[in-house]
């Protein structure tokens, strides 16, 4: 008898589980913050330089006085090496620029629990953030063609859930991340291909199957009962 050895069964589909969602977190957030942090070195900082004067009494021994002034000059330092394209932005532009995630942001939490409900939280997930890494890789391009085209583009990034290397770096781990999540992870342990018996008989056991694909006869939506809006406080 052959004994076949595969990779992924010395490690525990539930641990997979675990480690995914971890990083999902992790990648959710990175994408979440980037464009705050990002926008440091895409804007030039608006700084004037300052002098200052100071004009000071001294006593001599022989009861006079003179003044002595000291001036100090304050350069700005450059935030942006030397040939670093920068974006000149207003104050009001940049403000568009960072909330735009969060106006999708606000929207979507009112729907992400029902599609996980209706598509299974694998399909969601797994669409969401590819959508995401997509949009952020191409936020450079949207960030030189026009301020409003990243608006729209963070804006959908937010309703899914700069320097262009810092910008392509989260795209791509994220985009990594989804292959990763369509190999290992799935709606329940009656549909994983590479789960083993013992595993699959000791999660039911002890959760069951909490994963339920909603009825297509089901017509009363859960989004709109008070229990769903009474919980809308704590999801911030």
């Amino acid at each position: 008898m052959k004994i076949h050895l595969k990779i992924f069964d010395l490690v525990p589909a539930r641990l997979n589980i675990g480690v995914m969602m971890f990083f999902a977190c992790w990648i959710n957030y990175m994408l979440r913050v980037n464009m705050s942090v990002n926008i440091i070195a895409m804007v030039p900082e608006n700084r004037t330089t300052s002098v200052q004067s100071e004009c000071k009494a001294i006593a001599n021994t022989d009861d006079s006085l003179h003044n002595e002034t000291f001036v100090v000059v304050t350069k700005e330092a450059p935030r942006q090496p030397e040939g670093v394209e920068t974006l000149e932005w207003t104050t009001q532009e940049q403000a568009f620029v960072l909330s735009a995630y969060f106006w999708g942001y606000s929207v979507t939490s009112f729907l992400s629990a029902l599609t996980a409900e209706i598509w299974g939280p694998r399909k969601v997930v797994f669409v969401t953030m590819i959508i995401c890494g997509l949009l952020t890789i191409l936020s450079p391009q949207a960030a030189k063609f026009n301020y409003m085209a990243l608006v729209a583009v963070r804006l959908v990034i937010g309703l899914l859930a700069e320097a262009p290397s810092v910008l392509l770096s989260p795209g791509i781990i994220s985009i990594v991340w989804c292959g990763a999540w369509l190999l290992l992870v799935y709606d329940s342990p009656e549909l994983h291909p590479r789960i083993s018996d013992q595993e699959k008989e000791y999660i039911l056991k002890a959760i069951g199957d909490k994963v339920k694909q909603r009825s297509e006869d089901k017509k009363d939506l859960d989004i709109i009962s008070f229990p769903c809006h009474g919980n809308t406080t704590l999801w911030k």
